[in-house]
């Protein structure tokens, strides 16, 4: 190894390093410069051969506004990025020295690629203002070539940082948004700096991680500096994660957008404190609180917290050793009395919390007919006593709505399944994963959209899935939906989509489908809403039945009045005399009128849709002494058996009702037995029949009932696909596995064996089969 004591020259210094020689004296990065440069100036026409090769290359001759928009991207979604996605390894064949190891890359280096990128970088100042606080070295530089630029201050908070970006925040001529990701110990220390931000300050993001801290006490301790002072006209947007309230301040008074996630209970306002602060904000468009909600009591949540106070010289949140700035731009605030805030701007709502705090937030704001409401129901705990007065409160916001023009028009059914605890908690929980199936979390989500509104849902619910599985089950999650259905205004729907919605029985679709007069068009994805289709089916039934009652009641009373009439025509005192009228029986108004206790649900129903179903999957029905759409009485009528004897009866229906009756002795069905399966044989020519019906990548398909779908949809559309063939079709209903309610050791893929629960005592039988044997009696 070659060493010397003299100071060598820098081509030197630069060859020997490049031949694998080093030397003993320190790196110096302006004496690296002066050495290329000198080299670069030997070689002159080898420079200009490279710098032409590099002109011929696409990415260098591209046009300027395409590069400047190219490294705008670049830079506003790289800045503020944490270390990990913007490391790089160390180059190949150098094992040491320097640009051995890890990196941290940054956008900077574009300007390091070519002369091109070089010179369209410098000349383009609106690049600069995205200040990299990654290393001390690239601050500097964006610093420094920012000049009078608005600053973009995105950073991830650290120990290498912290001092610099203190001293950014607070002398910084123009920052335009600030954007920290930090832990909770390096926070403290910027805090009293984002109390009190740069007046041409537009957007603050704070995302503070507490993992691993204790968030039982107070987290953040009241700022050494007053909260009050002049308004801030130009902040519109404030994000906060785990971060402290007094940030959100009553001076922003043209705020736009306020997000807050994750307040600990100890860090929460009260419901006064939190009213107060947001009637400042009557340009507010977007408001979302996720775990965020203020407290329902007056009280204060922890020690050495002052009570909200008003006057000129106090501040909600002021320190009692602090006395505030006498500037005469200082507004007194005048006490807040509401109980009510009204926001006649707002777009969106978006609420995550349990059913009271979102109940309590919907009862405290008045809000615009027009405005889309999203609520994630995390805890369904209080579910008997909360959800009627959520139901109340959706009532009053949803009815304004309809009433002012934006009624639902398209309503969307989830359901949702996720595994009630964690891979590693089942055999902790349930005695061992390997005995035992797990058990399954359930929710549901209500989405309703309008002409206004194609795109994006108006109002979104989701309820649950409650981490508990006692609070997600069939019971729990039907009457909630129940519930809140009847608060919506349903008149208008034309559209009902179910996708993997089975776990509502027909005894609760009865009374859904009564509040569906307009429903045109049913779409099903994922699983088979079995309960959905009895409902139409037995009410088909029921309105056949009551208008055969009251044929024979007609039938029955024009007898009687002829034989009167020959009665009295054969007695010789009424020779003669025509036959006096008889009176109209009292209507009483309890006796519902003649259309209504006939009604059929849904009548306009014209077109169904059904993709990836599963069309011999069986339903699940009541058990009397059995919670409400328990797994606990099967039924192993088909899917598509049972729709197919819908339509059926449907198009008998609307046959009957709008022309004259039928013949008693036309028999409606007729039931032969083709591989131990019912299959309905039609006996009526119907004048009614469904418009279209598409049967699009569906599992499981019977060929006999497929094709009799056709004589009662005028246009049936069938791919073909997941036909059943003789041989598989034994006419028994499949069952999925839905928690532990269903536990068989004999399994076949997708389904389960109905002969499997002989030891569970669940009971099933061919519910259709039942109904059509009734039928022929």
């Amino acid at each position: 190894m070659l060493t010397t004591s003299r100071p060598l020259p820098a081509t030197t210094a630069m060859t020997g390093r490049i031949t694998g020689h080093t030397s003993n004296r320190s790196f110096s990065l302006p004496r690296i410069k002066v050495a290329a440069s000198s080299l670069l100036n030997r070689n002159d026409n080898r420079f200009t051969e490279l710098r032409q090769q590099n002109l011929q290359r696409a990415a260098c001759r591209l046009p300027e506004h395409v590069l400047r928009h190219i490294f705008e991207l670049c830079a506003s979604t790289t800045v503020g990025s944490p270390d990990s996605e913007l490391s790089l390894a160390s180059p190949r064949g150098r094992s040491g020295g320097i640009g051995s190891g890890t990196s941290t890359w940054s956008w900077v280096m574009i300007t390091y690629v070519c002369h091109t990128w070089r010179q369209t970088a410098l000349n383009f100042p609106e690049l600069w203002r995205f200040v990299d606080f990654s290393h001390l070295r690239w601050s500097g530089i964006t610093l420094s070539r920012s000049k009078m630029q608005s600053l973009c201050i995105h950073a991830v908070v650290g120990r290498h940082n912290l001092q610099q970006l203190h001293r950014t925040l607070q002398f910084a001529h123009q920052i335009e948004s600030v954007r920290l990701d930090s832990s909770l110990h390096h926070i403290h220390g910027l805090l009293d700096t984002l109390v009190h931000p740069n007046p041409s300050l537009e957007s603050i993001t704070v995302r503070v991680n507490t993992a691993g801290h204790g968030v039982e006490g107070q987290v953040y301790p009241l700022p050494a500096c007053p909260l009050v002072g002049p308004d801030l006209p130009a902040m519109q947007y404030l994000e906060l994660h785990s971060a402290p309230f007094y940030l959100i301040s009553e001076r922003f008074i043209s705020l736009k957008e306020l997000h807050v996630y994750d307040l600990t209970t100890c860090e929460r306002p009260t419901l006064h404190q939190f009213l107060s602060t947001l009637s400042k904000y009557t340009h507010l468009e977007h408001l979302t609180l996720e775990n965020a909600f203020p407290l329902s009591t007056n009280s204060v949540p922890f020690p050495g917290a002052q009570p909200l106070s008003c006057s000129p010289s106090t501040s909600p949140f002021h320190s009692p050793s602090t006395s505030p700035p006498s500037a005469p731009s200082v507004k007194p605030c005048s006490p807040f009395r509401e109980t009510h805030v009204t926001l006649p701007h707002l777009s969106t709502l978006s609420l995550t919390g349990t059913i009271p705090e979102i109940t309590m937030i919907l009862d405290s704001l008045t809000l615009p007919d027009d405005v889309s409401i999203t609520c994630t129901i995390t805890s369904l705990a209080d579910w008997q006593q909360s959800v009627p007065k959520l139901a109340q409160t959706l009532n009053i916001h949803s009815w304004a709505s309809a009433t002012a023009g934006y009624a639902m028009e398209t309503l969307v059914l989830s359901g949702i399944e996720e595994d009630a605890y964690p891979p590693a908690m089942r055999g902790v929980v349930y005695g061992g994963a390997h005995t035992v199936t797990p058990l399954t979390a359930k929710g549901v989500r209500i989405r309703g959209f309008n002409s206004q509104s194609s795109t994006t849902p108006f109002f979104d619910l989701a309820i649950g899935p409650d981490a508990d599985p006692d609070f997600s089950s069939d019971e729990v999650m039907v009457h909630t939906l129940t519930a809140i259905w009847k608060a919506l205004p349903l008149a208008n729907v034309h559209t009902l989509v179910l996708h993997d919605f089975d776990i509502v029985t027909q005894k609760t679709w009865t009374q859904f489908l009564k509040n569906l007069p307009s429903l045109r068009v049913l779409d099903v994805t994922g699983h088979a809403p079995s309960g959905f289709v009895w409902a139409l089916l037995l009410n088909a039934d029921a309105c056949i039945q009551r208008e055969e009652r009251e044929r024979e009641r007609r039938e029955k009373r024009e007898k009687k009045k002829l034989a009167s009439l020959r009665g009295r025509s054969a007695s010789p005192n009424m020779e003669g005399a025509s036959p006096p009228l008889s009176p109209l029986p009292p209507t009483s108004p309890l006796t519902p009128a003649p259309s209504s206790s006939r009604m059929l649900f849904a009548p306009k129903l014209t077109d169904i849709y059904l993709h990836g179903v599963d069309c011999s999957s069986g339903g699940y029905m009541v058990a009397q002494g059995a919670p409400i759409n328990s797994h606990w009485d099967l039924d192993d009528s088909r899917f598509l058996d049972v729709l197919l004897a819908c339509l059926q009866m449907r198009s008998q229906a609307h046959w009957m009702l709008g022309t004259s009756p039928r013949s008693a002795s036309t028999p409606l069905f007729s039931v032969s037995s083709r591989s131990g399966s019912p299959v309905l044989q039609p006996m009526f020519a119907s004048t009614s029949k469904l418009r279209s019906l598409s049967l699009a990548n569906c599992k499981a398909v019977p060929r006999h009932a497929a094709h009799l779908l056709k004589e009662f949809v005028a246009h049936c559309v069938w791919d073909h696909r997941g036909m059943l063939n003789e041989a598989e079709d034994n006419g028994l209903a499949r069952y999925r596995k839905v928690g532990s309610d269903l536990t068989s050791g004999n399994r076949s893929p997708g389904a389960v064996d109905v002969h499997g629960y002989g030891k569970e005592g669940v009971r099933h039988y061919y519910r259709l089969k039942t109904l059509l044997d009734e039928l022929e009696c």
